[in-house]
């Protein structure tokens, strides 16, 4: 099966701090399908490094490990 999306740094930061009510849900969303099998996602290599370089520096590398 092919990938439906691929997910770059900025959803990740929307679904861990959402700006609104709106995004929060819609990234919740996307969440539960690929949680179902409804959506394949992934995210490229440089998403995961601009996650670790700046989630990283506030979390901690551990924490972003789990998280993506």
């Amino acid at each position: 099966m092919a990938l439906n999306a691929i997910l770059d740094a900025r959803f990740y930061f929307s679904y861990y701090n959402p700006e609104d009510d709106k995004t929060a849900e819609w990234t919740r969303q996307i969440i539960q399908m690929a949680s179902r099998n409804i959506l394949k996602l992934g995210s490229s290599i440089i998403t995961i490094t601009e996650l670790y370089k700046t989630m990283g520096k506030l979390i901690g590398s551990k924490t972003v490990e789990i998280r993506y």
